[in-house]
C-alpha cells in the first residue's frame, strides 16, 4: 500500500492515489451500513402488534419523517457514484421490507379485532360435559 520504491536515481515515495484511500473508506462504511441494515431487519422481524398504539409506534420509529428508514436513506449521499445503483437497490429492498412488515402488523391487529367481534358474548356458553 504505502512504501518506498528504490530505483537507480535514489528512491521515490509510493503513495496510493487519494481516490483509492477515499474509496476504501467508503467501502468500509458501506460494509458497516450493510451490517447495520441486517441488524435492523432482525429487530423489525421480532416486532409484534399487540395494540394499535404499538403499530403506530412502529410506524413512527421506522417510517416516520425522523424515523430509521429516512436516516438510512440519507446515507445514500455518502455512497460513491459507481455504487449508488447497487446500494439504491439494497435500500429499496429494505424500504419494502419495513413497509411490508408495517402492513402485516396492521392487518394482524385488524384480524384480531374482527375475530373478537365475531364472538357474541350474550349467547349462552357450551355445556361442560
Amino acid at each position: 500500500m504505502f512504501g518506498i520504491i528504490f530505483c537507480k536515481e535514489g528512491f521515490e515515495w509510493h503513495l496510493p492515489p487519494l481516490f483509492t484511500i477515499i474509496a476504501n473508506l467508503y467501502l468500509r462504511s458501506m460494509e458497516k451500513l450493510l451490517q447495520q441494515l441486517e441488524q435492523y431487519k432482525l429487530e423489525i422481524q421480532t416486532e409484534i402488534a399487540q395494540s394499535a398504539d404499538a403499530v403506530e409506534t412502529f410506524r413512527i420509529k421506522y417510517l416516520g419523517t425522523k424515523g430509521l428508514l429516512k436516516s438510512v436513506m440519507g446515507e445514500m449521499k455518502n455512497v460513491p457514484n459507481e455504487q449508488k445503483r447497487e446500494f439504491g437497490q439494497i435500500l429499496n429492498d429494505f424500504k419494502l421490507f419495513v413497509e411490508n412488515k408495517y402492513t402485516a402488523l396492521k392487518e394482524a391487529l385488524e384480524e384480531g379485532d374482527h375475530s373478537s367481534a365475531l364472538i357474541d358474548l350474550s349467547l349462552p356458553g357450551d355445556p361442560i360435559l
